[in-house]
């Protein structure tokens, strides 16, 4: 009887595999000289709970979770997003544009739509680096830079 508990406890741990992680960072910079507020809609609805400013120079981090596996450039998520159809920009308290996440019927003049490298809920608008702690531990950067171009397309 003996013998036969050896073999097993050593196919468990034989048996076993360890699973790579990826811990990922979502950040939004302020690179202007404008002071931003990001307004997030759900149904026509500002989520006032999400609501962020942003002063020159300044970040803020959106996201900060982990998926499993090693995973590559596959975007990050964000409680911000969550539910959300929209999201408006504000610089200096004054000038609007809209990033849609669903295209509405009607658009606000100034906008970028989903596709756009522009467009906050694109993961492809965010400058994304990594760097592997291990064979099994990434570490993912997500960073989107408002610009003067952002400005100039919202004024």
């Amino acid at each position: 009887m003996k013998n036969l508990i050896y073999p097993a406890i050593f196919f468990l741990f034989a048996g076993c595999t360890k699973d790579g992680a990826t811990k990922y960072y979502g950040d939004l910079k302020n690179g202007t000289t404008h002071s931003i507020k990001i307004l997030f809609f759900s149904q026509g609805m500002i989520v006032t709970a999400n609501t962020i400013t942003l002063d020159p120079g300044k970040e803020f981090r959106i996201g900060n979770g982990s998926n499993r596996g090693i995973v590559n450039h596959g975007g990050f998520g964000s409680e911000y997003f969550t539910g959300v159809d929209s999201v408006h920009v504000v610089f200096d308290t004054t000038h609007r544009i809209s990033h849609y996440i669903k295209t509405p019927a009607n658009l606000f003049p100034k906008h970028y739509l989903y596709t756009s490298t522009r467009n906050l809920g694109n993961y492809l608008s965010y400058a994304y680096t990594y760097e592997d702690k291990s064979k099994y531990r990434r570490i993912s950067h997500y960073i989107y830079t408002f610009t003067e171009q952002d400005y100039l397309d919202a004024k």
